[in-house]
């Protein structure tokens, strides 16, 4: 059915139900009422769900409503926000799958017609396609043409057993980009969050990660415009509500506990955990998400992160912020040491200093295993003895302080001996000497 056409429609027929929160989207509504009508898959409910808009969107919407009984109107009676919104337009879904837009974004033609094939064939709860990205706040080239940004993830079937933490991830925290069965959103008791941001993160974590099968599609089926003047999310502080996210991702996720997927559901959960704690720029709400792990008993999921010794930048953070009695009796004083002098190296180098380590005895060879460990990048391994002199631990060359000494900013004493300390800053005064009594107060 295209613009323009006018065919009764009973709603109990739809086979895709798509739910659009709209406010304020005037400016854009026509076109996504356009990429809709112009599917080629055309046995579908469009419901727009309307958050109290004071600008022409409503309009827009009851004038196509004239020539399409496929669209539905409903109004809330209070402006509540995205994931309220998606809730109220899932409720009254009558189709056998649904898949949610942005009022600002578009489908492809044919992104029903191919999504509703493959869940059809596959009978898969959830078909995930790709996506392009349109960043309206980066220059255009010299063409008047906006960078865009391509995701595609191949043609794959996947059990929900065998599902990995980088499906997981290419997924992404997005609606639109799944068309979902809906029976199994309703089996599973799958909806948005009651958030005034971030309240998609839920509903996609918990669509993921329940799916029994997924399908891939490699199509690039939709285009979303980042950054958008208009946009139902331009300018909010989505950080203040992740805590309230995760905390209802940890209690889904604890409803697969003993399922073999739950191992690959925790680890994608965790990586989520760290990457927050690690961006996050404000304390209160890192010690939030802190506290609430620390509640929820997930002091397992950091074994293998123990055990391995490898600590990347996230990583690090995130220990350093979890750093409670339950973990601490799984680290041993060699991990915390290492956690230590990561996080130090990392502060030292993003002022772009050149940092040298002295001491290659028992102490120096430990810390520089840990460097490999953990690929921590220093520039330069000293050591005074003519016989460690060219020789190479880890990867590292030993060289003498005269060699070098011009290059150097910071040196790390991994020297246990006071004496040899003390002779040592004596001799180096031009450059910052750090040894362990005094890592705590380095800024």
């Amino acid at each position: 059915m295209h613009q323009g056409e006018q065919t009764l429609f009973n709603h109990s027929e739809a086979k895709i139900s798509v739910i659009i929160p709209v406010y304020n989207s005037g400016t854009y509504l026509k076109r996504t009422i356009r990429c809709l009508q112009g599917q080629f898959f055309s046995t579908i409910e469009i419901i727009f769900v309307d958050d109290c808009s004071t600008d022409n969107s409503v309009n827009i919407i009851l004038q196509s409503m004239k020539t399409d009984q496929r669209i539905k109107l409903i109004k809330n009676d209070r402006h509540q926000g995205a994931g309220i919104c998606r809730n109220c337009g899932l409720k009254v879904a009558r189709g056998e799958y649904a898949i949610f837009l942005d009022a600002d974004d578009y489908f492809y033609p044919n992104m029903l017609e191919v999504t509703y094939r493959c869940a059809r064939q596959e009978k898969a709860d959830v078909v995930v396609f790709g996506r392009e990205v349109v960043d309206m706040s980066k220059s255009a080239d010299e063409d008047g043409i906006l960078s865009i940004k391509y995701d595609l993830y191949g043609n794959r079937v996947i059990n929900g057993d065998d599902v990995t933490v980088k499906d997981y991830n290419q997924a992404a925290f997005i609606p639109w980009n799944k068309l979902v069965r809906k029976q199994f959103l309703t089996d599973h008791n799958i909806s948005f969050q009651d958030l005034p941001a971030n309240n998609d993160i839920y509903y996609s974590f918990s669509v993921m990660i329940s799916a029994e099968k997924i399908v891939y599609v490699d199509n690039i089926l939709i285009r979303y415009y980042r950054n958008l003047p208009q946009s139902l999310t331009r300018g909010r502080s989505h950080k203040n509500y992740l805590p309230e996210a995760i905390a209802n991702c940890i209690l889904y996720a604890h409803n697969f506990a003993g399922l073999r997927k739950y191992k690959t559901i925790s680890e994608y959960l965790l990586k989520i955990i760290k990457r927050e704690i690690a961006t996050g720029t404000n304390d209160e709400i890192t010690d939030k998400v802190c506290r609430l792990i620390n509640n929820q008993d997930v002091t397992g999921w950091i074994d293998d992160c123990i055990e391995n010794k490898t600590f990347n930048h996230i990583d690090t953070l995130f220990l350093q912020a979890l750093k409670c009695n339950e973990i601490n009796d799984k680290m041993s004083a060699e991990t915390w040491e290492a956690i230590k002098l990561s996080r130090l190296i990392e502060k030292v180098h993003s002022s772009n200093k050149k940092i040298a380590l002295w001491g290659c005895g028992r102490r120096g060879k430990k810390w520089l295993e840990l460097m490999k460990h953990n690929r921590i990048n220093i520039d330069y391994v000293i050591d005074e003895k003519l016989s460690m002199q060219g020789e190479k631990i880890y990867g590292f060359s030993v060289q003498n302080y005269e060699t070098v000494k011009d290059d150097i900013d910071v040196i790390f004493l991994a020297i246990a001996n006071t004496t040899i300390i003390s002779e040592i800053k004596q001799r180096v005064k031009q450059q910052i000497v750090l040894e362990e009594g005094e890592w705590e107060v380095y800024v």
